[in-house]
């Protein structure tokens, strides 16, 4: 029967598409994507599930997009049933209707890059469900480690609780165990955010330090989650703000009568976005560790040379080696180094003065902030500032 027969009246809204949102694994980024799509082409956007969670009675519409947990979802008949062009993300409905997937192996790319930045050698990538997500992450993970060409050592935890219902505490456990018996500075991705907190409180459990013995990743970058772990969780951006807009993009064209696409589409990662749980470079040295945390945490003090020493409870010689041994630079340098990171970022993002911006970078006076800005960038503050903002 034609989807016109099925309908019992005319759609009311017929003179601007209608298009039905149906998350059933609901996310606020997908959402947005979608409606700035929708906005843009003159849809009306039915997202009632996002409240309800329950399928609208005797819907009428154009399309649907819709993302459902499994392919036995109880959605999914009443997805069919409309009869409509429909797009689908997730693995769950690529049997059923065009759909659209992050590209998971450059998301697992993304994180391995970023422990590579910091140096570190022994790597994790952790399995909780072993399901399609967490095999291309780690898949991309681990191509990216050996594309490096760099000496490194991964390990994949398997976690052997193969419930349904997935017992925390146990994980946990089993987590501490692992953790205890691995070599440090030691670099751990999970399939995403939410596996990853279970990193992070296993580290506290055991009474392992986050970041200087055990750097913990996640991925999907949900700011509820990652600004309020234990300790603020880095996480890879995977732009789902972008997976919504493209769905949005591909079920146009298919209401439009274009033949919808044969493959997936392979939505793109954006970036790492940096938290404490990765803030510090693999070393090996706990006291030079500490060192280098002190300056990140208070390079906008008047510190120095000698104070960072103090940290550490080591000779001053011994620090000097061993510092440049572990980042290839020597304490003042890095000092100047997070001092002037952050004077580029005031410069580009702000309307500070330069009479503002030096003191809140850490330096004592006009005049050494804008020798040291010239010598670290080879360009005066104000040219940067043109240039970039």
């Amino acid at each position: 029967m034609k989807t016109s027969e099925k309908r019992l009246a005319p759609c009311a809204f017929s003179s601007r598409p209608r298009v039905l949102m149906a998350l059933e694994w609901y996310d606020a980024k997908i959402h947005e994507g979608i409606a700035q799509y929708a906005k843009e082409a003159g849809w009306i956007l039915d997202a009632s599930m996002a409240r309800t969670n329950t399928m609208p009675e005797r819907w009428e519409g154009d399309g649907i997009i819709t993302l459902v947990h499994e392919e036995n979802s109880k959605y999914l008949p009443y997805i069919q049933a409309l009869d409509l062009p429909t797009v689908g993300i997730g693995y769950s409905l690529q049997d059923h209707y065009p759909v659209l997937l992050g590209d998971h192996e450059k998301t697992g790319a993304l994180a391995a890059d970023h422990f590579l930045e910091r140096n570190f050698q022994n790597f994790v990538f952790v399995f909780f469900d072993n399901n399609t997500l967490e095999k291309e992450r780690c898949a991309g993970f681990e191509n990216a480690l050996k594309k490096s060409r760099k000496q490194f050592h991964l390990e994949k935890w398997k976690n052997p609780i193969r419930t349904k219902t997935r017992s925390y505490r146990e994980v946990r456990d089993w987590l501490v165990e692992q953790l205890k018996k691995s070599p440090k500075p030691l670099a751990v991705m999970a399939q995403n955010d939410d596996s990853a907190i279970l990193v992070l409180y296993a580290c506290i459990d055991a009474g392992i330090s986050v970041p200087e013995e055990v750097a913990v990743i996640g991925a999907d970058n949900n700011p509820l989650i990652c600004d309020f772990a234990p300790i603020p969780l880095s996480s890879v951006d995977c732009d789902l703000n972008a997976l919504g807009y493209n769905a949005g993009q591909i079920l146009d064209k298919i209401m439009n009568g274009k033949k919808p696409p044969k493959s997936p589409f392979l939505s793109p990662p954006k970036e790492v976005v940096l938290r404490r749980s990765t803030d510090i470079p693999a070393v090996e040295n706990p006291a030079i560790a500490k060192a280098i945390r002190f300056i990140w945490d208070h390079f906008e003090e008047p510190i120095n040379v000698e104070t960072v020493i103090e940290q550490t409870g080591m000779s001053r010689s011994a620090v000097y080696s061993e510092f440049d041994e572990a980042i290839g630079s020597s304490i003042a340098k890095e000092i100047t180094r997070c001092r002037i990171d952050k004077a580029k970022k005031l410069l580009s993002e702000t309307d500070l003065s330069i009479n503002e911006i030096t003191p809140a970078c850490g330096f004592s006076g006009v005049v050494s902030f804008c020798r040291a800005f010239n010598r670290e960038t080879g360009m005066t503050a104000s040219a940067y500032r043109k240039e970039n903002s």
